[in-house]
């Protein structure tokens, strides 16, 4: 199963679009960038910072659902409500499944690294 929709990134770019060239540039950016954002998520669940856990997911959703990884922006949805609704126990769950699926996408990445 591919975790990258490229029909997604051909309708943003266009049908002519080369796409594995666009995942070269955009999987390195992508990759580092959303480990940061998981640095920051995980201390500030750490902390019971459930505001800023909330902020970060709906970044993370952002990122994810321009290059395609439609499976990792769900997540993050549902942890961004989990964590608006101050449901601890939901986003320290929510937090894992967006992990996994982070770490399925930069596997899949890892071509273009």
């Amino acid at each position: 199963m591919h975790e990258i929709d490229r029909d997604i990134l051909r309708e943003q770019m266009g049908d002519e679009a080369d796409v594995d060239a666009l995942l070269r540039e955009l999987a390195p950016i992508f990759v580092d960038y959303s480990r940061a954002c998981f640095e920051k998520l995980h201390a500030a669940a750490t902390v019971g910072d459930l505001e800023t856990v909330a902020s970060l997911a709906h970044t993370l959703k952002g990122s994810a659902a321009t290059l395609g990884a439609t499976s990792l922006a769900e997540c993050c949805a549902e942890l961004q409500w989990a964590a608006r609704s101050q449901n601890e126990e939901d986003a320290t769950r929510s937090i894992e499944r967006v992990t996994s699926s982070f770490d399925h996408v930069a596997r899949e990445l890892s071509d273009y690294l």
